[in-house]
């Protein structure tokens, strides 16, 4: 029970995402369901996101719902329509399952995004920092 907490330097101590076309996604979970209760009721992790420009491709299709505040910086999205958005700090997104999207940025991005999963369909055992 309780509460658990980031630090700022946190926020810059995240992981590359392996597996993209260029080095520009870093992504850490560092709050959310203890490891332990994952596979039980609806899971929720938080972590953030930090983005620098190069080369990307579509996240997806999701297999949860995603919802995100642009800390620092300007955030691009683009989802599989073609429906485009430049967030800036203090705006935030909400994307839906089974959604197709590019997360890019131009000059430097970091977001604070929290994800929701049905028990046991989440992947924080091996990401929670």
């Amino acid at each position: 029970m309780g509460f658990d907490y980031c630090s700022e330097n946190e926020q810059y101590l995240v992981p590359l995402v392996e597996g993209l076309v260029e080095n520009t996604h870093y992504y850490g979970r560092v709050l959310g369901t203890d490891p332990a209760e994952q596979d039980k009721d609806v899971q929720l992790f938080a972590g953030f996101l930090r983005i620098i420009p190069g080369k990307v491709d579509y996240y997806g299709p999701m297999d949860h719902e995603e919802a995100g505040i642009v800390v620092k910086g300007e955030l691009d999205l683009e989802d599989e329509n073609g429906k485009k958005a430049t967030l800036h700090q203090g705006e935030s997104f909400f994307i839906r399952r089974q959604s197709r999207i590019i997360f890019s940025t131009k000059r430097f991005a970091l977001v604070f995004k929290c994800s929701s999963y049905a028990a046991g369909l989440g992947k924080a055992k091996e990401l929670i920092v």
